[in-house]
């Protein structure tokens, strides 16, 4: 600028957009009268060009362009006491700058576009809040510049051609309707925070939401292009959004050894709520991050979080659920599951329980005891214990095979309450009567089992004489062995020992495919000196499928032919085998059998006698078993002849 040029000749009007800050307009004019710089210009009017650009001058400027005061003091920002306000609207002295100008790529040509000189460009209010990345009209990025760029290039040379349409961001809205740029959007977790607080946890929730967690050394590695955007969905719905984006860090959040650390879990976002506690204007975020840990995270009481204190934990992992039940690790999963626990996994599939669940585990704990203790209540050896359980006479409470586990578990009470039953008002005996035997001995003697005398003195079908002094638990119950034996009998006459089902059907095979089918019901019982087992089958079941299926062998035998000759005729008449063994035997329902032949004039008797047979030695008892309709035909013959 020469020295021809003087302040009489002001003021220069140049064109003005509402939205330029007052060293912007003065820069333009500058620019309008050739000046080597916006520095220099100020010198030669004798204006400092710091309260310049701290927004001090406004209305010279005003004055200086012929402008209107207001509307350059409208998009001025004002730089006082470490603080930058524009409207009233208090904004961090870091989140603005003038030196670092910054300008919208397609806002530059649409200006240079109109006149063709970088005098007709005009800076725009919200380039300099470094906060705002992209442009809210254009949606382009802000890229580093400024006039100086545009000087230099003077034309759109140098800058992209086209440039990639960008949505608008959410979050930079926002902050342009907090600082008066444009229609603001109500947010209720965030209108109470001043603009700078805004603008931090945005960022901060905006990285964690993006996936991208943040400690304090990794800030300045994050692109934080888009980090306003991500921060503004979760407090866009509200509490209830925000709460959501919260369950969502705690489900994506790493376990490290058993535990969920809130700094983990919150990243970020729960150190700058902790050391930010003199600050009251986050209280209410701080608050509802601090209930959200108390009821998702494993947190133990008495420890710190946000400033208070841990009163009752609410939230257990696995290892702080079995510290509290005083057990194992693996047992207190299989009491927690047995409670009725049903746990919710998070952070790579660690379990945690609710403080409910844990309680009632640890109720069940202690109301119950393992196999091992309940023995020595009921003073039991394993094979009489095992024999009760099977019986039904004492529940379990934990079934050790459902579980995993190596036994099972027994409620105390009902320990007591069946040694009650069985012992309480016996008279004690220091020695038994005649006839009479302390429970081990007459399980032997009888060749019964436990399950089934402690199972008939619940029932009342078997009185014990006494109690045995000296005697520990129920093996000290003195019972008669008549009594016993009668008792024994009695049940196993409803029993047919497997041998025998074997013999009758010939055949192991067939035996094992109707059990498969199930038409028979194969149990193992007692038997024998120290509770032997033997396989038995239900005699009643036994008897309604003899009396429901017969087999082509029988059919073969009552007709006087050949099984094959049988099953073809039957084939012949529509008729299939109900049961086909993997040996070859056949069964077929006995009513077609009876239709089909017995009620035809040339078929043979079908009824059959009986014949007594005894089928297994030693024992005395015998059994009925049908006898073929061929035999019967044949001694009625003979018995004709002889009275002939």
């Amino acid at each position: 600028m020469g020295k021809d040029i003087h302040i009489a000749r002001l003021p220069l009007r140049v064109p003005f957009r509402s939205g330029e800050p007052a060293y912007a307009l003065f820069g333009r004019m500058a620019d309008r009268l050739s000046a080597t710089s916006r520095m220099a210009f100020a010198g030669e009017l004798g204006l400092s060009h710091r309260a310049l650009l701290d927004g001090k001058l406004v209305e010279t400027v005003a004055v200086l362009a012929g402008q209107v005061l207001s509307e350059v003091s409208a998009a001025t920002f004002v730089l006082a006491d470490g603080q930058v306000s524009l409207r009233g609207r208090v904004l961090d002295r870091n989140h603005w700058s003038c030196l670092r100008p910054r300008v919208c790529v397609d806002c530059l040509r649409e200006d240079l576009s109109e006149g063709g000189s970088a005098g007709t460009v005009w800076h725009r209010t919200w380039w300099d809040v470094l906060p705002l990345r992209r442009c809210h009209i254009h949606g382009g990025v802000l890229v580093s510049g400024g006039i100086e760029a545009v000087r230099a290039a003077r034309t759109t040379q140098g800058f992209p051609a086209e440039v990639t349409p960008r949505t608008r961001t959410a979050g930079e809205d926002y902050i342009l309707g907090r600082l008066g740029l444009s229609p603001s959007r109500p947010l209720d977790l965030l209108d109470q925070l001043p603009i700078s607080r805004a603008v931090e946890i945005l960022e901060v929730v905006g990285a964690a939401a993006d996936g991208r967690r943040w400690g304090q050394r990794e800030i300045c590695r994050v692109d934080k292009a888009d980090l306003l955007s991500f921060g503004f969905g979760p407090f866009a719905g509200g509490v209830a959004s925000f709460l959501a984006h919260l369950d969502d860090l705690v489900r994506n959040a790493p376990a490290v050894r058993d535990h969920l650390l809130p700094n983990a879990v919150y990243g970020r976002l729960y150190t700058m709520l902790s050391s930010e506690e003199i600050d009251p204007a986050f209280d209410e975020i701080r608050g509802l991050v601090r209930e959200h840990a108390l009821a998702n995270l494993p947190i133990p009481q008495g420890q710190s979080i946000l400033g208070s204190a841990v009163r009752r934990q609410n939230i257990y992992t696995l290892a702080q659920a079995a510290e509290r039940l005083a057990v194992e690790k693996p047992l207190a999963g299989r009491l927690l599951w047995s409670a009725g626990a049903r746990p919710r996994h998070v952070a790579g599939q660690l379990p945690l329980f609710s403080s409910s669940e844990v309680e009632s585990a640890a109720d069940l704990a202690a109301a119950t005891v393992w196999g091992r203790d309940a023995r020595k209540i009921l003073g039991l050896p394993p094979a009489a214990f095992a024999s009760i359980v099977k019986a039904g006479c004492l529940p379990k409470a934990l079934d050790g095979q459902a579980t995993g586990a190596r036994e099972d578990r027994f409620r105390k009470a009902d320990i007591l309450r069946l040694r009650e039953m069985v012992m309480g008002g016996l008279r004690t005996m220091v020695r038994p009567h005649a006839g009479s035997a302390p429970l081990p001995s007459a399980v032997r003697s009888a060749m019964s089992s436990t399950g089934e005398i402690i199972a008939a003195i619940l029932d009342g079908a078997l009185i014990p004489t006494g109690r045995l002094s000296g005697g520990e638990g129920l093996s000290a119950v003195l019972v008669d062995t008549a009594d016993v034996l009668a008792l024994h009998n009695c049940l196993d006459h409803d029993l047919m020992p497997w041998r025998d089902i074997v013999g009758e059907l010939g055949s192991r095979s067939a035996a094992d495919t109707l059990v498969r089918s199930g038409h028979l019901t194969v149990s193992v019982v007692p038997a024998g000196f120290r509770n032997r087992r033997r396989r038995v089958v239900p005699r009643r079941e036994w008897a309604r499928f003899e009396a429901a299926y017969i087999s082509a062998a029988e059919m073969a035998r009552s007709r006087g032919t050949s099984a094959s000759a049988i099953v073809r005729a039957l084939e012949k008449s529509g008729v299939q085998p109900s049961i086909a063994c993997p040996d070859g035997r056949l069964f077929y329902a006995r009513a077609p059998f009876i239709l089909g032949y017995s009620n035809k004039g040339d078929a043979r008797p079908s009824s059959r006698r009986s014949c007594t047979v005894r089928t297994r030695p030693g024992r005395g008892r015998q059994q009925t078993v049908p006898q073929s309709s061929r035999n019967c035909h044949m001694l009625t013959q003979d018995n004709h002849k002889k009275s002939g």
